[in-house]
């Protein structure tokens, strides 16, 4: 790739760090949620800042994976949602 500067113009590069939980935390995170939670419950458990990443990287796998489920099926992007193991 060449790299062309022009006047009054930079260049950013972001770096993706991908970050995927382990077997111990979705176990961790299934046995907390076996009274049912909420995304900033989940959150706070985990001690991480933001809600959009917990619901992304763990709360949805768990979901699809079906060791998660919603308490309103129907809305599950609800601010009301909350998530259960059984």
């Amino acid at each position: 790739m060449s790299t062309y500067k022009k006047r009054n113009e930079f260049v950013v590069t972001l770096y993706n760090n991908q970050h995927t939980s382990n077997d111990n935390e979705d176990i961790d995170l299934i046995r907390f949620c076996k009274s049912p939670k909420s995304r900033k419950e989940i959150t706070e458990y985990l001690d991480i800042k933001t809600t959009s990443f917990v619901t992304k990287e763990y709360i949805q796998p768990l979901v699809d994976a079906g060791k998660l489920k919603l308490t309103i099926p129907d809305k599950p992007k609800s601010k009301n949602q909350k998530y259960y193991s059984d």
